[in-house]
């Protein structure tokens, strides 16, 4: 019994003294790399976000520039560039957890072709009002020729 007991004290000895030395030691190395892993991570997503919300505006920008796109269909895109960026700051603020990080992946891809297909469509638009009045002014054109023309022959008649 007496066995027993002294086994049970140094038990619970070596618990209480390597217990406490034990909680008091650093992370492993393992633990220290993974965490140190994950937080690159968080910063790789957040400058990745980042960087395409601001490419995002930056089409826009240009886009209002080159007169592809009206003030108020720009003011609408930099509205959502606005939304999708506070998106990414609070799902940054939360270390982007995949649950987060999945539709915020999704609004800033669907912003992205959004701006896109806007672009392309007002550029298209643009450039087929352009033909419109190419072709107009190329018409207008042939008509004030004819019309010089049937004047000189009317004046040689005369």
């Amino acid at each position: 019994m007496s066995k027993i007991l002294n086994s049970s004290l140094s038990i619970a000895t070596i618990c209480a003294v390597a217990l406490p030395i034990a909680l008091s030691l650093p992370a492993s190395a393992e633990d220290s790399v993974m965490t140190e892993f994950r937080n690159s991570l968080k910063v790789a997503n957040s400058k990745r976000f980042r960087e395409r919300i601001e490419n995002s505006k930056k089409q826009v920008e240009s886009a209002t520039s080159k007169n592809w796109l009206s003030s108020d269909q720009a003011e609408q895109y930099n509205q959502e560039c606005a939304r999708v960026s506070q998106m990414e700051q609070d799902v940054a603020a939360k270390g982007f957890p995949k649950e987060e990080t999945d539709p915020l992946e999704q609004a800033v891809t669907a912003l992205n072709q959004k701006i896109t297909t806007g672009i392309a469509s007002a550029a298209a638009a643009k450039t087929q009002t352009a033909s419109e009045e190419e072709k107009d002014a190329q018409n207008t054109s042939a008509k004030s020729n004819k019309s010089v023309k049937k004047h000189k022959k009317h004046r040689r008649q005369a």
